[in-house]
């Protein structure tokens, strides 16, 4: 099986065989057809500037994110109901700061907890390890989240992972980002996105 980029520009890189996802990847902004080889080099630059992404200092558990104190290290629990709020550590009383990275979604139980409690709204890139169009829009992402600290979260669903939450939220195509509030998806968008077309999409959601 093929991914097909829309719009006539056919990627010929072939699936594996293993994958749960039947879809369809795209590169946003890039004209049809006569920029065949154009968006194709631009994918090819792009992957081979990826760099292997370094672990979030917050893991989601089912009450809030947690992390350790930059200052004494004591590991502290950010209630999903106070995000946007200022929290100190309970030992040292430093301020720790609000998440600016994207985070993984280990497990179904902590992905409904963060979409259903979090005070603030949540994009959520579902991607999967062998696409790479994922990796592509990946640092992107990334740029989303350091700009939106405080104001929106930034979590990422493995869909190799939790196949059953790819499949209980239709997801046919990857990347895909959609955008939660209140434990409610308000919108989704397919495909490559620069990061200030990623916060456009995300602002006009919300």
């Amino acid at each position: 099986m093929y991914f097909t980029l829309p719009d006539g520009i056919r990627n010929h890189i072939r699936r594996p065989a293993n994958a749960p996802i039947a879809g369809h990847f795209c590169i946003h902004g890039v004209e049809a057809e006569k920029n065949t080889w154009k968006a194709l080099r631009f994918a090819a630059t792009v992957s081979s500037k990826l760099m292997t992404a370094t672990p979030s200092a917050f893991e989601p558990d089912p009450r809030g994110l947690v992390r350790s104190c930059p200052q004494c290290g004591r590991r502290n629990r950010l209630l999903y109901e106070r995000l946007g709020h200022t929290f100190r550590c309970s030992q040292c009383h430093t301020e720790l700061p609000s998440p600016s990275e994207p985070f993984d979604a280990r497990s179904p139980t902590e992905f409904e907890a963060l979409i259903g409690q979090s005070a603030l709204p949540v994009l959520v890139d579902f991607w999967a390890p062998w696409c790479a169009p994922c990796k592509m829009v990946a640092p992107e992402v990334a740029k989303v989240a350091a700009n939106g600290a405080g104001r929106w979260l930034v979590t990422k669903v493995n869909t190799e992972d939790l196949p059953e939450m790819a499949a209980r939220f239709g997801i046919r195509a990857i990347p895909t980002l959609a955008v939660f509030r209140g434990g409610r998806e308000l919108v989704r968008q397919s495909g490559v996105m620069p990061a200030p077309s990623i916060q456009q999409f995300l602002q006009q959601a919300l």
